[in-house]
């Protein structure tokens, strides 16, 4: 284990895998160690990386500046930069450095291409695969305290370390059950730079909510939208601007003012007393002028919008277990509750399969079209005494 937090130091290392990625392929174990508690984007407190016999821990925090060392690295086409579960990663290095690693490759997305289940954990797939254990003590820690003690350094190393050795077992199975073109689907989506970006429009999804009335929902949206870009502004948490029930609470009473809030149960009256505080009432002044043939028709912001959308997501999430039984993949990279929900809306406006992922790629070949043909009655699922199976009606 080496310990790196000067700009000679990084700097020879940097060299040393440029030089090797010049005469072939150099895999590259890589992990980030943050923290984002008090802050809207994560503080890079910790890097690790590990190739051949070596590994590094690199201190960003010393380095400063210095760390831009390790850009080139990033975009090396001959350095496979390997990760465990590393969109966290890849968002961190976007924000620090404005570049994605590639080529990259995520082994928790392989593991579940190769039967290992839903989101498998580092030290499971460790102990599953290597036969051996890694030490899970220093989870909790805060990783900008320095100096970290030998413990903490040999906690943080072991997620690179033994990444290598993960990679070679799965990278081999992957090409046994001739899927890597599955792997290069998922990686495709997890390189868009726009994943990483704060996007507003969209906040309201992040907020867990029942079918809400069409002006509460518009207003939902909208103040979403604000308080994320005040968090952005802030580099705070959504939460430290605004917790999502007092969001909820105000989409639903549409207050103009401060009077009208005081009369809202456990409401904090503090964020009406900023600036910020004035623009939420301000949108729902504007939501409340909205004419009612202009909202948007859905009360369900997640609806289908289909009447038989419940009975049929249900009958399509049978068949998802089907498949990914048969297949022996998870369920999770077949598809989610969301990815269903756009398949029942193709049905209603097929302009829209172009973006349904379970109707293009790799998913289709797999699940999709058997889906297609159920939900047009020319498939059916039978039990035959002992397992539940997906019958062909011509056959």
């Amino acid at each position: 284990m080496i310990w790196i937090d000067s700009k000679s130091s990084l700097a020879n290392v940097v060299d040393e895998l440029s030089s090797l990625a010049k005469s072939g392929l150099v895999h590259l174990a890589m992990d980030t160690e943050f923290i984002r508690e008090k802050s809207y984007f994560a503080e890079l407190c910790l890097v690790q990386m590990a190739y051949e016999d070596k590994a590094f821990l690199i201190d960003p925090l010393v380095l400063k500046q210095d760390i831009e060392l390790i850009k080139p690295l990033l975009t090396d086409p001959n350095i496979i930069k390997i990760f465990h579960s590393g969109r966290q990663d890849l968002e961190i290095f976007w924000h620090h450095f404005k570049v994605i690693p590639e080529p990259f490759f995520d082994t928790q997305v392989a593991a579940m291409a190769c039967g290992f289940g839903e989101s498998i954990a580092y030290h499971t797939l460790v102990e599953v695969l290597l036969k051996t254990s890694i030490d899970k003590g220093s989870r909790l820690t805060d990783w900008k305290m320095r100096p970290l003690s030998e413990h903490q350094k040999k906690y943080a190393l072991a997620d690179v370390t033994e990444l290598l050795k993960v990679y070679h077992i799965l990278h081999q199975k992957l090409m046994k059950m001739q899927r890597m073109d599955w792997i290069k689907e998922e990686t495709e989506f997890l390189l868009s730079p726009n994943l990483y970006e704060p996007n507003p429009a969209t906040a309201w999804e992040k907020i867990k909510v029942k079918p809400l009335k069409p002006r509460a929902a518009e207003a939902l949206k909208r103040l979403a939208a604000a308080r994320e870009i005040e968090a952005v502004r802030l580099d705070i948490p959504r939460s430290h601007v605004t917790k999502d029930e007092w969001l909820l609470e105000i989409a639903q009473a549409l207050p103009e003012h401060v009077d009208e809030v005081k009369r809202l149960r456990g409401m904090s009256l503090s964020i009406f007393q900023k600036e910020f505080g004035a623009k939420l009432l301000a949108i729902c002044s504007e939501v409340k002028n909205i004419p009612q043939a202009s909202l948007p028709r859905s009360t369900d912001l997640r609806a289908a919008e289909l009447p038989v959308a419940g009975a049929l997501i249900d009958l399509l999430k049978l068949l998802l277990k089907i498949i990914g039984d048969q297949e022996k993949v998870a369920y999770k990279l077949l598809g989610n509750r969301g990815d269903l929900d756009a398949l029942v809306r193709t049905i209603k406006n097929p302009s829209l399969s172009k973006d349904c992922i379970l109707l293009n790629g790799w998913r289709y070949r797999v699940f999709g079209e058997k889906a297609v043909k159920l939900i047009n009655g020319e498939s059916g699922i039978t039990w035959d005494g002992k397992s539940v199976q997906l019958v062909d009606w011509k056959n």
